[in-house]
């Protein structure tokens, strides 16, 4: 009788390796009983860990945004006379903007509201807060003085400025466009005349923004300055401005 030897052979398995991540080294660290320097420098390497993980989270949920975005329509009209001068416009409304943005953006863990600040008397300033459901967000500005046009009060020009404001910056914080740009808030004069003070503050603003060379880009639209900037250039200037700002937003 012999004694049969069975040779028995595995199969290789893969190796998975897991990256220890900062959140995962400061906990090894609480749990050997790390000193409070070392466990402040864990903490703060672990803090700008989440920050990028999240950055790099907002960014890939915008680029998703972004190759499903709508093309905004005008759905608001606007007609009146003031001073013997009827002016005339169409815009989108707010609502209708959000009820396009909204369930796309909530798709992606995006969402957004505003603040409101006022400057100085007579002006207004909103900034449209963009953030992620992992917790970066992005800040959109834009200032302009009332809108007094129309015959409006003070209370009407505020309300109206915020709602030109939110507008504005909600279509900037996503890089948004009309199929054809609107001209509202040319109270000021027709789409003849040179733009009014709630467009010229927003230019200034969004050259600034975008780090832009304003001669240079003003070259463009044959003006010297943001004074001569006629109403009816508008929808051109600010399809531009939307341009440097998805430009800019995809470099950062």
């Amino acid at each position: 009788m012999s004694n049969a030897v069975t040779e028995m052979k595995s199969e290789p398995t893969d190796l998975v390796v897991v990256p220890i991540t900062p959140p995962a080294m400061l906990q090894m660290a609480i749990e050997r009983g790390a000193n409070l320097e070392q466990l402040e420098k864990f903490m703060d390497l672990s803090q700008r860990w989440k920050d990028e993980e999240a950055k790099k989270a907002f960014d890939a949920a915008m680029a998703k945004f972004s190759k499903t975005a709508p093309t905004l329509g005008k759905d608001k009209e606007v007609d009146y006379t003031s001073n013997g001068k009827r002016t005339r416009y169409s815009h989108e409304d707010l609502a209708g903007i959000s009820e396009v943005i909204r369930p796309l953006a909530s798709k992606h863990g995006l969402s957004y509201r505003w603040r409101t600040e006022q400057p100085n008397p007579g002006a207004v300033k909103v900034v449209c807060i963009l953030t992620h459901v992992d917790g970066h967000f992005t800040e959109t500005p834009l200032e302009a003085a009332f809108d007094t046009s129309g015959g409006k009060n003070t209370i009407q020009g505020l309300g109206s400025a915020i709602s030109y404001l939110e507008r504005y910056t909600l279509k900037a914080a996503f890089g948004l466009a009309a199929k054809e740009q609107d001209d509202d808030g040319n109270g000021f004069g027709g789409s003849d005349g040179p733009i009014n003070e709630i467009q010229k503050t927003e230019i200034i603003q969004r050259l600034r923004a975008t780090n832009s060379d304003t001669i240079r880009f003003l070259k463009i639209f044959g003006a010297k300055s943001v004074d001569a900037l006629l109403a009816s250039q508008f929808a051109e200037v600010d399809k531009a401005l939307t341009k440097k700002e998805t430009k800019c937003k995809s470099t950062k």
